[in-house]
Formats: structure tokens, C-alpha cells, sequence
């Protein structure tokens, strides 16, 4: 956590005990916090902040690979869904959007 907070500029010093709140304090279990921190960090492409989650040796590989899938997949639909409302009504049953049902027309 001190890694994280020595980087946050003095403009934004209000954010540093916000960051034991949000980390340390979670309501999440075990190393869930680190792998929600570690996803967004690398959904908006802080390499620093993703060096700095990595490193630290709390998540197992697993773990990382786990939330570095989660970004990538939080990515893809942002995209999809952005673009779900331009797809050709008889292509919307194709096999991206039978594996996402929510996007479904109803």
C-alpha cells in the first residue's frame, strides 16, 4: 500500500487513505480487493500501478491471471455493448451474443 500512496501526487493527496479503505479494509475476501485493484489498474492502462500490484507478491499467479482476464474481458464489453445497437438484427444471434444473454434483444 505505501508503494501505491508515495506515487499519488500532492494534488490528490486526499485519495491516499482512501486507498487503505478501499485495499486493506474491503469487504471482499482474501486477495479479492488486490484482484479488483490489480483489474482496474490494468483496464486504464496504469502500467505503474500494475507493476507495482504485481510485484508486491500477494496475488498467486493464478490470481493475477484471474483479474487480468477480468480486464480484458470488462474491455470487450465495453466495446460489444457500445456497438451491440449498430449489429444487423440477423447476426445478433451469433455466437458473441448467445454467450452474453443480457445483451440479448428481448
Amino acid at each position: 500500500m505505501s508503494a501505491i500512496k508515495e506515487r499519488v501526487p500532492d494534488y490528490a493527496k486526499n485519495f491516499r487513505p482512501n486507498v487503505d479503505g478501499t485495499i486493506a479494509r474491503s469487504s471482499l475476501e482474501g486477495n479479492d480487493a488486490v484482484g479488483v485493484a490489480l483489474a482496474a489498474a490494468f483496464a486504464a492502462k496504469a502500467t505503474e500501478l500494475v507493476g507495482i500490484i504485481r510485484n508486491a507478491g500477494v496475488l498467486s499467479p493464478e490470481e493475477t491471471h484471474a483479474a487480468l482476464t477480468a480486464a480484458a474481458l470488462m474491455g470487450m464489453n465495453n466495446v460489444f455493448a457500445a456497438l451491440y445497437p449498430s449489429i444487423d438484427v440477423r447476426r445478433k444471434s451469433t455466437a458473441a451474443c448467445a454467450s452474453m444473454p443480457s445483451l440479448r434483444p428481448r
